[in-house]
């Protein structure tokens, strides 16, 4: 029987057996010249001298990969294999490689801490391909059911999509594998095996309207989402469901709105969301699941507003590249637009993890699922002792709240942020010992 961190080709698993970025994301196809023998050694299991090769590769390039390979290596070294605890990251590498490496830099930042206080924690990184099931090639369930063949498996943390995320749970359900999500928000995600570190969709949805309703005075707003999406149908019900408190009106369930259609059509759609009376709209692409992906019809949408309603879109669309001047939208695209996410570095500018990550990837950190993945350190509870079996339970805190942000870029990045009150009862995964 195959053993965690076994070398199997094609089977999207990696210890440090072999890089799961895709070939693409490297300038000249492959990755870094070290970074290769320090794998290459690693496969051997010459742990030492894999050890040596990633730290050199890290220093020259510092992508989370290389560093969750680096930490895996010294644990085989400084660990028996009976203290050494296994989970997986499944990341959407070869579809949304951005994506994918945001969330890996959460989980190697909180690795790399664990690590620092003696505790053994192993992470088998799992590339998902951001697809939820296929007739052909790699996908979610597939993956997940790899991953619960391996009887030593902590728990899994991932997937990015509720789409994934969806099609992957009643594996981990029916294997008694915990799946501990720091990104999929879809309302409809239920199982006494799922968990996530953040508010979900309906939180975020009382946000968006109050925002909408309250605060910008909007009396019509229309919805443009990904029909048929897991995550954008979960949305946009409850954006209908929290809009019934306000005196306001919502228009959606048409064609012309369905931004996961082929023949989307950004300056039509808005003409008639217009001619319909709306002053807002409402913005939620699918993952990049879907046959078409929506994020670029949603960003044609944000490009042929300028100026016009008020949009507020949810955290699909949400990347660190999209504000970057060079990369994403223009200063005069950026508005009237606003994103509901969970996370930004303005709301604990002074806590240890932003000056971590500053320091760690030598980068602003405004990247939202690097935050998110971060938690997931909490989440798991590896402040303890990882030497005594781990039960899940709910409890419920007081702390997850979700923001709206406002985007303004003045020469460089600045951001205004409209707080909401905390949510309720939000549900959390924390670790107990017996």
């Amino acid at each position: 029987m195959p053993q965690i961190c076994d070398y199997i080709e094609d089977d999207h698993l990696s210890c440090g057996e072999e890089s799961l970025i895709p070939e693409s994301f490297w300038g000249n196809g492959h990755p870094p010249q070290t970074k290769q023998l320090a794998i290459e050694q690693y496969r051997i299991r010459n742990y030492s001298e894999a050890v040596r090769l990633f730290e050199i590769a890290f220093n020259q390039d510092s992508d989370p990969e290389t560093l969750i390979y680096l930490n895996n290596a010294k644990i085989q070294i400084q660990f028996p294999a009976a203290q050494i605890r296994t989970i997986a990251v499944a990341v959407p590498l070869e579809r949304r490689t951005t994506i994918g490496l945001e969330i890996l830099r959460g989980a190697a930042q909180a690795q790399t801490q664990a690590l620092k206080n003696g505790q053994p924690l192993r992470m088998i990184i799992a590339d998902d391909n951001n697809r939820d099931d296929s007739k052909a090639g790699n996908n979610a369930r597939k993956v997940a059911q790899k991953l619960v063949k391996y009887p030593d498996l902590l728990a899994v943390l991932g997937h990015y999509s509720s789409e994934a995320t969806k099609q992957a749970l009643p594996i981990y359900t029916q294997a008694r594998v915990v799946l501990i999500s720091a990104t999929s928000t879809s309302d409809n995600l239920t199982s006494p095996f799922f968990f996530r570190t953040f508010s979900s969709d309906r939180i975020t949805a009382q946000n968006m309207a109050t925002y909408l309703f309250s605060q910008l005075q909007q009396s019509q707003v229309a919805i443009f989402y990904s029909q048929g999406s897991e995550y954008a149908e979960s949305l946009s019900n409850a954006f209908r469901q929290a809009a019934k408190s306000f005196p306001g009106d919502v228009i959606d369930h048409q064609p012309a709105f369905n931004l996961a259609s082929d023949r989307f059509d950004a300056k039509a759609s808005l003409n008639q969301a217009k001619a319909q009376g709306a002053t807002a709209i409402v913005l939620i692409p699918d993952a990049g699941v879907g046959l078409y992906n929506a994020i670029p019809n949603a960003s044609q949408v944000i490009q042929s507003n300028v100026n016009q309603s008020w949009i507020v879109a949810g955290d699909s669309l949400y990347n660190s590249d999209l504000l970057k001047s060079d990369k994403g939208l223009s200063l005069k695209e950026i508005q009237r637009l606003v994103f509901a996410i969970a996370w930004h570095p303005i709301n604990d500018i002074n806590s240890g993890f932003v000056h971590q990550a500053q320091t760690l990837w030598k980068i602003d950190p405004t990247e939202y699922y690097l935050a998110n993945c971060h938690q997931l350190r909490r989440s798991i509870g590896i402040k303890q002792s990882l030497d005594t079996k781990f039960h899940p339970h709910r409890h419920s805190e007081n702390t997850c709240n979700g923001s709206i942000f406002s985007y303004r870029r003045n020469g460089s990045h600045s951001i205004s942020r409209e707080r909401s009150p905390p949510c309720q009862n939000c549900d959390r995964w924390s670790a107990s010992q017996l």
